[in-house]
């Protein structure tokens, strides 16, 4: 069963009068990301080490840190529904998890399917896109691919 709150930040975003059936929350790593990460792990480990950390076990660990931070910063939070007049892609926020802009409209030819799983999360191919679904969503996923 979808997430009422999720739905109904859904429907702020569709037309009038269209019914949101299931919505799934997804996230997916963003083609900059590996930079952003990598320029956060240079720099945290060069601030690490002009401020005195002096083992480098310590200066990699906070360099870790900041590539963590790069990744984080540029991690996609979707949202995929299906509605009455087919699937939707919105824009999610990253903490509430709820629908914050409409992105685009997706044909009735684009491919949502699975692509790799394990205990905590599904991978699903959405178009050309890779994104990583919690199983908290994963009934809902399944719905729309069931469409």
């Amino acid at each position: 069963m979808t997430d009422e709150g999720l739905r109904r930040s859904v429907v702020r975003h569709v037309d009038d009068g269209e019914k949101v059936h299931n919505a799934a929350y997804m996230s997916g790593v963003s083609a900059r990301s590996m930079s952003f990460a990598l320029v956060g792990a240079v720099a945290l480990l060069i601030v690490a080490i002009a401020v005195g950390f002096e083992t480098w076990p310590q200066r990699i660990a906070i360099g870790f840190a900041g590539g963590t931070i790069g990744i984080a910063a540029t991690t996609d939070y979707r949202i995929l529904a299906r509605t009455s007049k087919g699937l939707v892609l919105l824009r999610s926020s990253r903490i509430r998890r709820r629908a914050t802009a409409l992105i685009k409209r997706l044909d009735s030819s684009t491919v949502v399917q699975p692509v790799g799983s394990n205990l905590l999360i599904t991978e699903y191919l959405v178009g050309s896109r890779r994104y990583f679904v919690s199983r908290r969503y994963q009934q809902d996923m399944n719905a729309i691919i069931d469409r």
